[in-house]
């Protein structure tokens, strides 16, 4: 596995703190266990989450929203699961428990984690969209390293006080993002978020794409995926601001996953139809 640099100070404190907050619901990882056992039933599932009733009402909600727009109201887990699979549910437990990641239990007016929040969704739903074009990428596994990418810079501003505040004004007067973290906080979004998904023992593929989407490791396990959520971050950032797509494209990412431009023009199509037809998916929450 990459060997990630780890700055003292900074890591160390978040890190010492992030232990004491349970920020991912121990019922997501249950989802994530049961979805990934080919011999699990929707009873399986309705017994994982109806154990945290508030996650359990919060996954109806979405789902009867106009988002997946189902031909009828749905009551029940177990119904959830046989109307959408195991694998539309997993990702509907993961997206809710992201959010809580980003946003908190007390600080939702947050506009800055909102921001994030919603790129993070973005680079998800262009992530698996993309990986279906590539025989060897894993829709699902996309989908989770994406959407999991940034954990670091919620972690930053939430126990830095007033870090942010600092590096984005740095940002804005042209300074690389993760200069400014480091300059400002001692560390980066990056090995922040190496660090905590260690912690919660991610798997692997999640802790690689989490540090190198950014910044391409030596020694790199799992390159494609790594270069596959850059590529879909860099579109993702492109799309925002209306900038040219091609000039965006991380040129180790476009080596790694073997696309020239035309294919890179391509990939961004794709992944911009994909945020625009799931534009009403961040809403529900």
């Amino acid at each position: 596995m990459t060997a990630f640099p780890q700055p003292e100070g900074t890591v160390e404190r978040i890190v010492g703190k992030v232990k004491e907050i349970a920020v991912l619901p121990q019922v997501v990882y249950k989802v994530i266990e049961i979805t990934g056992n080919q011999a699990a039933s929707p009873k399986d599932i309705e017994a994982a989450v109806e154990v945290d009733p508030g996650f359990c009402a919060r996954i109806l909600r979405v789902v009867n929203s106009a988002y997946y727009a189902l031909p009828r109201q749905v009551s029940s887990i177990r119904e959830a699961v046989l109307l959408l699979g195991f694998r539309a549910l997993r990702e509907l437990a993961m997206t809710i428990g992201a959010f809580d990641l980003f946003m908190g239990k007390t600080d939702r007016g947050s506009m800055r984690r909102r921001v994030w929040w919603r790129h993070s969704l973005d680079v998800a739903l262009a992530a698996r969209a993309l990986a279906r074009v590539f025989p060897d990428m894993n829709a699902e596994e996309a989908h989770a390293a994406a959407l999991l990418h940034d954990i670091g810079k919620p972690m930053l501003d939430r126990h830095i006080s007033g870090g942010y505040d600092q590096a984005e004004m740095l940002i804005s007067a042209g300074m690389p993002t993760l200069e400014a973290e480091r300059r400002t906080m001692g560390a980066h979004h990056c090995e922040v978020g190496v660090a905590v998904a260690k912690l919660w023992r991610f798997p692997p593929t999640l802790v690689e794409a989490i540090g190198c989407h950014h910044v391409p490791g030596p020694d790199m396990d799992y390159p494609r995926l790594c270069a596959l959520v850059a590529l879909c971050d860099a579109f993702s950032h492109c799309k925002m601001a209306g900038s040219e797509p091609v000039e965006a494209v991380p040129e180790w990412a476009q080596v790694a996953l073997g696309v020239d431009s035309d294919q890179a023009l391509a990939a961004y199509e794709v992944c911009c139809k994909a945020i625009d037809d799931s534009a009403s998916f961040g809403g529900a929450f």
